[in-house]
């Protein structure tokens, strides 16, 4: 009763992919399966992982659901423009990380930084933690917000291969993502103005100070900066 089957297939092959998809389904038992447990969220840990490293990997996050938010195509748009003229020159150049994350998700809401090989820990959080001060003072002009919307587009029209078409269908239908909300977020994409860049430095401010926060990285670096942490655990 709650299978759900995704396929990837040349269009002269679904005929016969589905008779073998049917027969799988008639074996399956129909019999009522017990519950043996429930998920029940960890709330949050703030935790410190301590490796021998002497680097770190820094995470920081929360939900934009949750802050009372909704999702926009400018936040694809600020994502371009968080990544090129902030995350960039401040974790890369400046805090000397071997690179960076950023991410939005349109689906469930989840908002993400991170940054990986990272010989700093506060520092980063603190650029992360100044992304919605950046936006809000940001000064955008109109052919940098041309240039922010073309790489969006770039990346949304990448070619896929069939196991990337199916993944994202798939990903799309379990989180309830109509053709016409692509559609919607695009044109938002298409006609974002410096006003709604602006706009999203509220909702960026409230969901990274929601505090979950996970470091893996160097023991001392991590035990120097206990106060950011609720856990610290040393891994073997």
């Amino acid at each position: 009763r709650r299978c759900t089957v995704s396929i990837a297939a040349d269009p002269s092959d679904m005929g016969m992919i589905e008779t073998h998809v049917a027969q799988f389904l008639d074996s399956l038992s129909e019999s009522e399966i017990e519950t043996v447990g429930t998920i029940t969220p960890l709330g949050i840990l703030n935790e410190g992982f301590m490796t021998p490293s002497k680097v770190q990997y820094v995470a920081l996050s929360g939900n934009l659901f949750d802050a009372g938010y909704e999702y926009r195509g400018a936040y694809q748009v600020m994502s371009t423009v968080l990544k090129n003229s902030y995350l960039y020159p401040a974790i890369r150049m400046r805090g000397g990380a071997y690179g960076y994350y950023f991410s939005v998700s349109q689906m469930n809401g989840n908002v993400a930084m991170a940054t990986y090989r990272d010989p700093c820990l506060s520092e980063s959080i603190d650029v992360f933690r100044g992304a919605g001060e950046y936006i809000r003072s940001l000064s955008i002009t109109d052919s940098e917000l041309d240039r922010a919307v073309i790489g969006t587009v770039g990346q949304l029209d990448r070619p896929l291969s069939p196991y990337r078409k199916v993944t994202r269908s798939l990903n799309a239908y379990m989180s309830g993502v109509a053709f016409e909300d692509i559609c919607r977020r695009r044109e938002e994409i298409l006609s974002v103005t410096a006003g709604d860049i602006a706009s999203i430095a509220d909702p960026i401010d409230a969901v990274l100070h929601q505090g979950y926060m996970c470091v893996i990285g160097n023991e001392e670096k991590i035990g120097s900066e206990a106060a950011l942490f609720k856990n610290a655990v040393r891994l073997p």
